[in-house]
């Protein structure tokens, strides 16, 4: 008689459909959190901190180094015994940071700078907003997978420089509330 493949088996066996699906998830949960939430948004605004960090439209493509990050996990990790609960500890991180930004949505408030590429900001915002600011998955992700490949995997160096390039990306690119966008700057 056969047996029936556990989920860890079947991550195991399956890591790249097992990415796609966590991918199709995770977007669907996201552009829900963004793009529709379910009450207004906090808004966090900005302190004086945040009034000398300049927005760099060059970091940008630093930013959407993110969608690397769990390719670079499975390659790094799919043949390692532990890589099925590293995987589920990962899917759960992002869903619990997904189910606050859902159930508690925030947004960032308003940054004004000089000398945006009009082009590149404005297909950054096509892909994201500045609604689902708190908490961070650009940060958070990185981190757990840090945390994760430190204590069962491989890879924890890289997951932490990347959480701390990401950390600082978001910092410099970080956007605002849609209805205080101004893009027209060139």
């Amino acid at each position: 008689m056969p047996s029936i493949p556990t989920s860890s088996h079947w991550i195991k066996e399956n890591p790249w459909l097992a990415w796609i699906y966590y991918t199709i998830i995770s977007g669907l949960l996201y552009l829900w959190a963004s793009r529709y939430p379910i009450s207004s948004p906090f808004i966090v605004n900005a302190s004086q901190f945040d009034d000398m960090i300049p927005f760099i439209w060059q970091a940008i493509p630093l930013y959407f180094s993110y969608f690397l990050l769990l390719p670079l996990f499975i390659i790094l990790n799919r043949h390692d015994r532990n890589f099925s609960a590293m995987f589920l500890v990962v899917g759960f991180y992002t869903l619990i940071n997904l189910s606050l930004c859902i159930f508690f949505p925030t947004c960032i408030s308003e940054r004004v700078g000089e000398g945006y590429n009009q082009y590149l900001v404005q297909y950054l915002m096509m892909l994201d907003t500045a609604n689902a600011a708190l908490p961070s998955g650009h940060v958070g992700l990185p981190c757990c997978l840090f945390v994760v490949t430190k204590r069962l995997g491989s890879g924890s160096f890289l997951f932490a420089l990347w959480t701390v390039l990401l950390a600082t990306v978001v910092l410099l690119t970080s956007l605002w509330c849609e209805s205080n966008r101004d893009v027209s700057r060139t």
